[in-house]
């Protein structure tokens, strides 16, 4: 599992592209998603602004 994880990150291309194995980055896109909500949960407790995230499809304009 983790290998599969770490080839889908290192497939990942600067841009938003993916070169790497398959057709989506699914685990990555996990990953992201769940630090993302993680970071979001410390910063609300802390007082902080949330972070927002959007798909990458919606911040291109796809």
């Amino acid at each position: 599992m983790r290998a599969a994880l770490e080839d889908e990150l290192c497939g990942l291309v600067t841009g938003g592209g993916y070169e790497g194995p398959g057709r989506s980055p699914d685990r990555a896109d996990a990953l992201v998603w769940a630090v993302s909500e993680l970071l979001a949960g410390v910063a609300a407790q802390d007082g902080r602004a949330e972070v927002v995230m959007r798909p990458a499809c919606a911040r291109a304009g796809a």
